[in-house]
């Protein structure tokens, strides 16, 4: 009876009794429906309520059938007015939950856009700086002791969520990207105490219809795990023996990367909720992943991480990408992963597209080395044109 059940219920889904009945009563195939449909209704209807034994859809579509035979009668109750738990359950919220809903172009681009983000998304290394985000004591003024507001968020004309912002929401949109941020700097001020940084989520409302992120680096404390590599710097003779090892403060065994992933991946399905609640299920998530940083023929040259701690340092970064990438998956939020973009144009490439540390061409000093240059973020904004183009 219940696998008789399971193969009507999934042949019922594909069935539609209206067309059915357009062709005429007298079609073989319109006959060899209502026949099956009306044993197996009157099967389910003597064994059990049609609702709780085939689901509010199935058993409507049983009913509009059964209505059509000789001398039958049947009120049939619109799947979207049946009862769960006292209260209706309206359609649309069963079958198209946040996480499945099929975002078009015009659902996207049809309120503004916000953009919360670290320093991979403000645009850190690509230069061109906002004179706001800029700003803070000179030597003189550390001199004197004066008081001169700061902020460090070195958010860049040449970022690309400011790129695809003028190009798909012109005048319509916020670039809340500050460098140094966390996922805890979404719902709360910034961490760092940037001057007039409040949360980067508090612009988004039930208008907002997109939300670009650039977050989780920071979390991981990505930067402490570079810097811990790096000799030149005081770096652990064996960085890689550290951050793999056990931790000696988690109950589980797990390795000090593996507790900071877990510690992140509930940030990460935190803040993707309270974007959710900020704009009422009404925008659409889309997060942008990491790009690695060093390119296979790196030599491990001048101030920087030997060849095999930077390709251990890659490997993390993919680990930290698919983590991401699955969250953002079961949260209802679009991954872009920019690894394959960036291909051959890491650290020590011909062609590099992240900054290395130390003075001339393609390196800078900290904050801004280990960073996209402009020329890697007009290639992550490729990467949201192409998305953008091929939503329907």
């Amino acid at each position: 009876m219940t696998s008789l059940l399971r193969r009507v219920r999934g042949w019922l889904r594909r069935l539609d009794v209206r067309r059915l009945d357009e062709r005429g009563a007298g079609s073989l195939e319109y006959a060899g429906a209502v026949m099956l449909v009306g044993v197996v209704l009157g099967t389910a209807l003597v064994a059990a309520g049609t609702n709780d034994l085939l689901g509010p859809r199935v058993a409507h579509k049983l009913c509009q059938a059964y209505a059509t035979l000789p001398g039958a009668s049947a009120e049939c109750v619109a799947p979207e007015q049946v009862v769960a738990g006292g209260e209706e359950t309206p359609a649309t919220q069963e079958e198209i939950p946040y996480k499945d809903r099929r975002w078009t172009y015009d659902d996207v681009t049809s309120g503004p856009m916000v953009f919360v983000g670290d320093s991979y998304g403000s645009g850190e290394g690509a230069g061109d700086y906002t004179e706001e985000s800029d700003r803070g004591p000179s030597w003189w003024d550390n001199l004197w002791n004066n008081d001169v507001p700061e902020n460090r968020c070195h958010r860049s004309a040449n970022a690309w969520g400011v790129g695809i912002g003028d190009a798909h929401w012109p005048g319509n949109y916020s670039f809340e990207a500050c460098s140094g941020a966390v996922t805890d700097d979404v719902e709360n001020d910034n961490h760092d105490g940037n001057d007039g940084e409040g949360p980067q989520g508090e612009v988004v409302d039930e208008d907002t219809s997109m939300i670009f992120v650039s977050m989780g680096g920071n979390d991981m404390g990505f930067g402490e795990v570079l810097t811990s590599c790096n000799q030149l710097h005081g770096g652990m003779e064996d960085c890689q023996a550290h951050w793999d090892g056990v931790d000696p403060d988690d109950p589980q065994g797990r390795t000090r990367m593996e507790v900071r992933m877990a510690h992140l991946e509930a940030d990460l399905r935190a803040m993707y909720r309270h974007l959710r609640e900020q704009s009422a299920d009404g925008a659409h998530i889309v997060h942008m992943g990491y790009p690695p940083l060093f390119d296979e023929a790196y030599g491990g040259n001048f101030s920087t991480l030997s060849h095999d701690d930077a390709m251990w340092a890659n490997e993390k970064g993919e680990l930290l990408n698919a983590m991401m990438a699955r969250v953002a998956r079961e949260e209802g939020v679009h991954f872009i992963d920019p690894s394959e973009a960036f291909d051959g144009h890491g650290v020590g490439s011909d062609d590099p597209w992240i900054l290395s540390f130390g003075v001339g061409e393609n390196r800078a000093f900290q904050p801004e080395a280990f960073h996209p240059n402009a020329e890697g973020q007009a290639a992550m904004q490729e990467l949201v044109e192409d998305y953008l183009a091929g939503l329907p």
